[in-house]
């Protein structure tokens, strides 16, 4: 987005929320600050309910701390009430912002002026009551928006192809992500866009109390074959992570699929259930959904499988994850 259009988006948010006409110019202190205000921020000075403020445009997400002490090297040139603008922002960074005392505004979203006694912090939208982990098909558009250039805004029709879902599931994914601030949603017309953001190992972390598991049950089965997966099968669990760190693999490989998937290869190819591993020559996870969506190729994706492990008690496999994470392109 150009600097000209975020100036307009501001105008246009406060005067449609405030009914208040904002003006701005170029504030002629600016080329008096550090090189490191000048890198993080640009100045526009502006009138606003009778009030002259300075309006600083974050280039990035500085965190809170980080503004704080912006806002005390600024005091040395300027006694003007200053104002962040940000374009996207978290709840807990907004939660922060408004801790400090530090007045800001996201366009489109919320302000904080408390120099013109003005708060709305009730325009956050709450997570819907109950609702602490994401559905099975948000968890699926979350973790492939991870994995395929998410710096890059992403359509709900694309997403809707790509993954074989209605738009009606995906229009509802969007809206748990957007609920619990882990992309930040757009509209065109009728059609939603949306991006998960710069920091995307910043945002896995935060979203890991969200995320389950996608393994729903475990069954020890015998195959006819078990050199050959059965159709829509993808390896899993211990047998994708020792391809992918340096664990020992299973005796058996691991095997994951959908319980669509699962009730075919009983019905169909030749499979069996059995109660002894001694057995079994495949332990098949049955997904929440299909492991397919996420992983075109021979084993489950990174991330899904390691929502799958996570809870491991064993220190060789917890170990062996964190070296697969710390190796993810993030």
């Amino acid at each position: 987005m150009t600097q000209s259009a975020e100036y307009e988006n501001l105008k246009r948010y406060l005067s449609e929320t405030l009914h208040e006409h904002l003006t701005l110019h170029d504030w002629t202190g600016e080329q008096a600050l550090p090189m490191l205000l000048r890198h993080e921020y640009t100045f526009q000075e502006g009138d606003l309910a009778h009030t002259r403020l300075l309006f600083l445009f974050a280039k990035e997400e500085p965190t809170p701390a980080t503004v704080a002490k912006h806002r005390q090297m600024l005091r040395e040139y300027t006694q003007r009430p200053l104002v962040v603008v940000a374009d996207r922002a978290t709840s807990a960074w907004r939660s922060r912002m408004i801790e400090r005392g530090i007045p800001f505004v996201v366009p489109g979203n919320q302000l904080y002026l408390p120099t013109l006694g003005i708060d709305l912090r009730e325009w956050f939208r709450p997570p819907s009551k109950g609702l602490h982990r994401l559905s099975p098909s948000a968890q699926v558009v979350f973790l492939w928006a991870l994995q395929h250039d998410a710096e890059l805004m992403s359509n709900a029709s694309d997403i809707s192809r790509r993954l074989s879902y209605s738009a009606m599931t995906v229009s509802r994914a969007l809206d748990q992500l957007e609920e619990f601030d882990l992309v930040h949603v757009s509209r065109s017309g009728r059609e939603r866009f949306f991006q998960i953001g710069d920091d995307r190992r910043r945002v896995w972390d935060q979203a890991q109390p969200m995320l389950s598991s996608p393994v729903k049950e475990q069954v020890w089965i015998g195959l006819e074959r078990a050199d050959v997966p059965p159709r829509q099968a993808v390896l899993a669990g211990l047998t994708a992570l020792s391809a992918m760190s340096m664990i020992v693999q299973p005796h058996v490989p691991v095997l994951a699929m959908n319980r669509s998937i699962f009730r075919e290869l009983l019905q169909e190819q030749g499979a069996r259930k059995t109660d002894a591993e001694e057995d079994a020559n495949a332990l098949v996870q049955i997904w929440s959904y299909s492991p397919r969506l996420l992983s075109p190729g021979e084993y489950v994706d990174p991330l899904s499988l390691y929502l799958s492990l996570r809870d491991d008690q064993d220190e060789r496999v917890q170990s062996a994850l964190e070296k697969m994470m710390e190796g993810f392109a993030w």
